[in-house]
């Protein structure tokens, strides 16, 4: 994949960048209270016309229940207030509802979620909202159910439908990502999914297990070509198979990109990487699914996305990266990005902003944090852009090098142009929130607003009993 990719800042200073201003927080929903606690996790948001909007799932460690429900709340625009302070149920259906997501179609916010009230295994729901704060779908409707895991969802609007995408097991053990059409009026296109990535149904075939006419046990020959045990078992980590995991959606208006985790079995470290797919709001279409450079996280920017997230450089001390990829608006498969370990040039004939191109590199962070030899690590990251700059964030943590080396989260953020040439803007990150242990800070959410603003939120986890979601206006000034 041609890809820009921006690798930036170092963690030795975390000085506030010039021109992005951090509001001071605010707690979204204060008194959303329920049975003594308040907690809150894995925040979401969007931008209507008039307001914000913060998704949540409210309640997962209530009494040491394993359930929670869906909440959210509306956020004022240029102070960052809430609208809501007890927040709005969405969804309050029996057993576990988590990880929403939630995107805007010009009148009304889509909320959707993972939903384990059927008990056994998790489905796709969701429900519209009002930007008057009105849940149009009390507890949601069915974007997805049936057997085996539906999980993860990630939404966002193109050429008059919703693109509702997620992690689908139906290909147990190994995960495949699936989509389906929803319109505003709440009405699901594809009821059953359609495939935007998932493997070969030949290649699972052929290691199905096969009958056999002898009951003694099977040799160590007789295992590999049959793949007995290859269910549940380590075997599975052998074979030419892989999982699409972890999607995330950005619309351009007429199509969306999904970017997910995938694994690449036999190709290289054999590490898992990103790959994103194009889908066609209108009638479905999905364009060949191609592997790309930069972080979890796109934003369209006007002319193309931006990959924006953590990357790790892995070895013997694995290093995190935080910054932006450039993907052109249509997709193309290319030559591998130039390795972030050395300072590369614009391709000839092309100049930089253009797929291809490429930016100075500088490694970040250091030798904080090792997750140890050959590891890799993911932390939650978000990206919004106005159309001008692209913001990135993303959580992390490392050690104290001192004292009684507790560890320290942090929420991370840095800009790149979009406008003209995709460049930094920030040389070291901006700390919009941190904390030391036990207290946490992590899960960011961003939404572009009005007037170059963005919200950004994330979840604040002080005691068992108190996680609330903060958020707080970012400008560039």
């Amino acid at each position: 994949m041609r890809a820009l990719v921006l690798l930036l800042a170092s963690f030795g200073s975390m000085a506030a960048a010039a021109e992005l201003v951090v509001g001071e927080p605010v707690t979204i929903a204060p008194e959303c209270v329920r049975d003594g606690a308040l907690v809150q996790a894995t925040p979401a948001a969007a931008f209507g016309k008039k307001v914000y909007l913060i998704v949540w799932s409210d309640g997962s460690r209530m009494l040491g229940k394993e359930t929670a429900d869906i909440y959210c709340a509306r956020v004022e625009p240029g102070t960052g207030n809430s609208l809501d302070p007890k927040g709005i149920v969405v969804c309050k259906a029996e057993n576990l509802q988590s990880r929403p997501a939630v995107a805007f179609d010009g009148t009304n916010f889509l909320v959707a979620w993972e939903d384990l009230r059927n008990g056994m295994d998790h489905d796709i729901y969701a429900a519209r909202v009002s930007e008057e704060g009105k849940v149009l779908d009390s507890d949601g409707f069915p974007v997805v159910k049936r057997a085996n895991n539906q999980a993860w969802p990630a939404v966002a609007f193109a050429a008059g439908n919703y693109i509702v995408a997620w992690m689908d097991a139906r290909q147990y053990p190994v995960y495949g990502i699936y989509f389906a059409r929803v319109t505003p009026e709440g009405k699901v296109l594809d009821p059953e999914g359609l495939p935007a990535d998932v493997e070969d149904a030949a290649k699972i075939a052929k290691l199905k297990p096969v009958a056999r006419d002898s009951v003694a046990e099977p040799s160590a020959a007789e295992r590999r070509a049959t793949t007995e045990t290859w269910m549940g078992d380590k075997d599975y980590w052998w074979q030419p198979l892989a999982s699409r995991t972890c999607p995330a959606a950005s619309s351009n208006g007429t199509s969306v990109l999904l970017v997910y985790t995938k694994e690449y079995p036999f190709a290289g470290s054999g590490r898992p990487g990103l790959a994103a797919t194009l889908i066609r709001g209108a009638d479905a279409s999905v364009s060949q699914p191609v592997k790309v450079a930069g972080g979890p996280s796109p934003a369209w920017t006007g002319k193309g996305w931006a990959l924006g997230g953590p990357a790790w450089q892995s070895g013997w001390t694995p290093t995190p990266f935080l910054g932006a990829a450039f993907l052109p608006e249509t997709p193309v498969e290319a030559k591998e990005s130039a390795s972030p370990t050395r300072k590369p040039s614009a391709p000839e004939g092309r100049t930089p902003g253009d797929a291809g191109a490429t930016v100075d590199v500088v490694k970040m962070f250091g030798g904080g944090y090792n997750v140890g030899k050959g590891s890799t690590a993911s932390f939650p990251s978000a990206a919004a852009s106005n159309g001008r700059n692209t913001i990135v964030a993303m959580q992390y943590a490392w050690r104290e090098k001192s004292g009684d080396k507790r560890p320290v989260f942090a929420i991370l953020a840095l800009r790149v142009s979009t406008e003209g040439e995709f460049k930094l803007l920030d040389p070291t990150p901006l700390t919009i929130a941190s904390a030391t242990s036990p207290q946490s800070v992590g899960h960011p959410a961003i939404a572009a607003g009005p007037k170059g603003e963005y919200l950004l939120a994330c979840q604040s986890d002080s005691d068992v009993a108190k996680c609330p979601i903060i958020a707080r206006i970012v400008r560039e000034e």
